[in-house]
């Protein structure tokens, strides 16, 4: 039964209704989270993950922008960014409970950050030491008048000095003209940014089957366009990946884990009763794309 449910909570994970509200986007966000830390845990023997970015290098999270709040204006744009870089964390907040994942520090209110629970509530909870909104005073109508200082009179004299002035001259800064390159001049070129590591991706929803655990791979859903969309279909039961026998959805995750973008994937699998074989060539993440 459990492992329906991680088929079930892998599906929303598709859809995602990015809303021009960035708190709505947010909340979005937050939703994916805690969808993924559920399959998480059922994939892995009720374990919580450790760090962020286990979710998306099991396939639970498959963007980069599920990791960021709209608000922060943080980007991030490989795997290594992930944990530093999120404006998400799983640490738990006082008098909270059953909390799966929440925002870092308030973006959408002074004192509070919004945080996803295990039964898919989104709330907004205070935060220790969070400053309040500031209070709006109204001036007071008293003007403070500065002190002046009465400065002996300035003695005279009938004659001028040549090259002297009534008030003290101040330098003016040196004007420096950039530098500009000579016409040919060859630029250095910029390095090129850093790649993180690519996930091979192969484009399906997998879960166990209810009735009968252990006897492979369910099929849930297939990515339209995606590399196993001309390959496998809903329902079908993967039972062999590149030689290696598959009893649970969690081996086939580990067989695709060792692999990368590029490389193929022979199958076994049953459909409608009937074993068939094919392969395929695994894709980049979407979120990978160039």
């Amino acid at each position: 039964m459990k492992a329906v449910l991680a088929s079930l909570l892998l599906l929303p994970l598709f859809a995602r209704a990015e809303d021009a509200n960035p708190e709505a986007t947010c909340r979005t966000h937050l939703r994916n989270l805690g969808g993924a830390v559920k399959a998480y845990q059922l994939l892995h023997d009720n374990k919580t993950p450790g760090k962020l970015s286990d979710l998306y290098l099991d396939g639970l999270i498959d963007s980069y922008g599920d990791f960021v709040c709209p608000a922060s204006g943080t980007t991030i744009t490989m795997t290594s960014e992930i944990d530093a870089k999120s404006d998400y964390t799983f640490e738990s907040l006082p008098d909270t409970k059953d909390l799966l994942a929440r925002e870092k520090s308030p973006h959408h209110a002074n004192d509070t950050v919004l945080a996803v629970f295990a039964d898919g509530a989104i709330k907004p909870v205070a935060v220790p030491g969070a400053s309040p909104p500031q209070q709006t005073t109204t001036p007071s109508t008293s003007v403070m008048r500065p002190a002046v200082q009465e400065t002996p009179p300035a003695t005279t004299s009938s004659e001028t000095q040549p090259g002297s002035t009534t008030e003290e001259e101040q330098p003016l800064p040196p004007v420096i003209a950039p530098q500009m390159p000579k016409p040919g001049t060859p630029q250095p070129t910029p390095p090129a940014p850093t790649l993180g590591p690519r996930r091979a991706f192969l484009g399906v929803e997998i879960g166990d089957h209810p009735q009968q655990p252990g006897i492979g791979a369910v099929v849930a859903k297939v990515a339209p366009g995606g590399p196993a969309d001309t390959v496998l279909k809903p329902a079908d039961i993967i039972v062999a990946a590149n030689g290696e026998p598959i009893e649970t959805s969690r081996q086939l995750l580990e067989v695709l884990a060792k692999l990368s973008p590029g490389a193929r994937l022979d199958l076994l699998f049953y459909r409608e009763g009937k074993m068939q074989k094919s392969n395929l060539i695994l894709g980049l993440r979407p979120a990978e794309l160039p």
